[in-house]
């Protein structure tokens, strides 16, 4: 399925576009994420940040997709005015805080239809998606 020379194939990096993907944790363990992606015509949000964006949807198996409400710097201050009680399912790659943090700074409620994906793009700004799965 997969070559060992692609374990560290390059990627495109981009902003957020339309749709933001998770790759399977078997993917991951294998380190094959990147060849992955790029045969599906992902690009990647940071070269360390395992979240993966495309401007179509590609609903492919080993791929979580969710469609992209917004995206917006990360504030504790303005995610708490916004989602303070909410039911919100919270995700973080390569982020200072775990999920469980965030959850308790902006006192979410876990579950929802919404999902809240924080990282650390490739201009090294911590960021947030407001998404929904697809």
């Amino acid at each position: 399925f997969f070559n060992q020379n692609e374990k560290n194939e390059e990627i495109e990096l981009s902003h957020i576009q339309e749709y933001i993907y998770e790759i399977n944790k078997s993917i991951l363990k294998l380190e094959m994420q990147n060849s992955f992606a790029k045969r599906g015509n992902l690009r990647k949000l940071s070269q360390n940040t395992n979240y993966f964006t495309s401007s179509q949807l590609i609903e492919k198996i080993g791929l979580s997709a969710y469609k992209v409400d917004r995206a917006f710097p990360y504030s504790a201050k303005e995610l708490k005015k916004r989602f303070s009680t909410c039911y919100l399912n919270i995700k973080t790659r390569n982020f200072p805080l775990t999920a469980l943090e965030i959850k308790g700074k902006i006192n979410s409620i876990d579950g929802g239809e919404q999902y809240l994906f924080c990282y650390r793009d490739f201009n090294k700004k911590l960021m947030c998606v407001l998404a929904e799965k697809v």
